[in-house]
């Protein structure tokens, strides 16, 4: 994606002639994709947080083509998304460990707030297991499905892992989800889901989604759209022991095939 002349200004107000360059075909790899939004705003951002550290420029745009509305938040409504509990720093941390970032929050600076036993964290399991349990649902959505890297899959699922459609299950395992991952980026090669929020208790885990992609194959006899689906649903999926033992869930599909041109309703 092109740069506006007030980006590049900024860039060159911020960093060195020789870090130019980089920087400027860092902020470039933003937009490049159709649900990208909102270009010059986010570069603008990502400049906002990184404080003329090439490193942070790096990072942040990661985080912008994961979910843009991340860096929003961060720079433009620094109030909201002030980390002041310590499952906010942890959630950060995480996040900037899978980019490769090479800074942390400090853990030790954040007041821990002291929960009762009738508290949502002490709910089924403790707090730190549901926080794991919730970064494994993250982690197939992030790194299997939005990049096909079907190779991670024994590290997050179980060889007994079942899934489940309404009262169908079927052990899968890991290799039946990498035959179901590969089918679904076939139907929708460039395929990318943002996980919107996700809720834990016990050993399940709720997480839900927006999923974004381009209709490129027949799927269940609908011939191909060619157009960009925008659908929403909900995983859910039980983690024993860091890895999933159940995975199911639903999704609004009517609505963007009906949109596409894909079904008709009778009559039409």
């Amino acid at each position: 994606m092109s740069l506006t002349d007030r980006v590049r200004k900024i860039v060159r107000e911020q960093f060195r002639e020789e870090e130019r360059a980089e920087v400027e075909a860092l902020l470039a790899t933003y937009g490049t994709q159709a649900y990208e939004g909102e270009g010059d705003r986010i570069h603008l951002d990502v400049l906002k947080l990184a404080e003329g550290d090439v490193g942070k420029v790096r990072e942040f745009v990661a985080c912008a083509k994961r979910d843009y509305r991340d860096v929003v938040l961060w720079a433009e409504y620094p109030g909201e998304a002030r980390l002041d509990t310590p499952e906010k720093v942890r959630t950060f941390n995480a996040m900037l460990e899978r980019f490769g970032a090479g800074w942390r929050v400090p853990g030790d600076k954040v007041e821990r707030r002291k929960t009762g036993s009738s508290g949502a964290e002490g709910r089924g399991a403790p707090m730190d297991v549901l926080e794991r349990n919730k970064e494994v649902a993250r982690r197939f959505v992030e790194e299997v499905v939005n990049t096909g890297n079907v190779a991670l899959l024994p590290e997050l699922v179980s060889p007994d892992c079942v899934e489940t459609d309404g009262k169908v299950r079927v052990v899968s395992g890991v290799a039946g989800m990498a035959d179901h991952i590969r089918a679904v980026r076939f139907i929708y090669p460039d395929l990318h889901v943002t996980v919107e929020r996700q809720i834990a208790e016990g050993d399940w885990v709720a997480t839900v989604i927006t999923a974004r992609g381009t209709h490129a194959a027949e799927w269940l006899g609908m011939a191909p759209t060619h157009r960009a689906l925008v659908f929403t649903g909900v995983n859910v999926d039980r983690v024993v022991d860091g890895r999933m033992v159940e995975h199911g869930g639903a999704a609004n599909m009517l609505e963007p095939f009906l949109t596409a041109g894909a079904l008709k309703p009778v009559g039409e």
